[in-house]
């Protein structure tokens, strides 16, 4: 295989990984917005400071160091 043909599979699996990530952000913010109003519904508060550590912890876990933890706390 050619290396200009390999780097322009390359980039479209980039793409498509870009592709699901947006996908799966826009799937999360939808439920965190139905998180939100269900907290607002019952008059509770909508920051878990608790919950956020449990989020940034499973998100390190998951990463496996692969990803620096700035990183992961700045896109969680």
């Amino acid at each position: 295989m050619d290396l200009e043909k390999e780097i322009g599979e390359l980039r479209e699996e980039i793409d498509d990984i870009d592709r699901e990530i947006i996908r799966l952000l826009y799937k999360r913010f939808e439920v965190v917005g139905r998180i939100a109003g269900a907290k607002k519904a019952l008059g509770a508060d909508i920051e878990d400071v608790e919950r956020e550590k449990d989020v940034l912890a499973n998100c390190r876990r998951a990463a496996e160091g692969a990803l620096d933890d700035d990183f992961i706390e700045k896109f969680t």
